[in-house]
């Protein structure tokens, strides 16, 4: 949106205009994904929105007490992939 219009892309509103490179930046998937969950939502469908942002809500008993547990455990880094 450098001009104040949509662009196609998920864009914030900004209270100034930004330099034409910007729209070079490609948008990441959690972008396109809340970008198709607005026009989900335009068309009057019910979207729970889960693409980002944080809850609103705790995890559960049993989540907290398995990350303790791996925390206890070392487990502090990114499993390899496969795992």
């Amino acid at each position: 949106m450098l001009d104040g219009r949509p662009t196609g892309r998920y864009t914030a509103a900004v209270p100034h205009p930004l330099a034409a490179r910007v729209a070079a930046i490609e948008p990441f998937l959690a972008m396109e994904v809340a970008e198709r969950a607005i026009a989900l939502q335009r068309e009057g469908r019910r979207v729970i929105r889960l693409e980002i942002g944080e809850p609103d809500f705790p995890p559960p008993a049993c989540v907290i007490e398995a990350v303790g547990r791996a925390l206890a455990d070392g487990e502090t880094r990114r499993p390899r992939l496969g795992v």
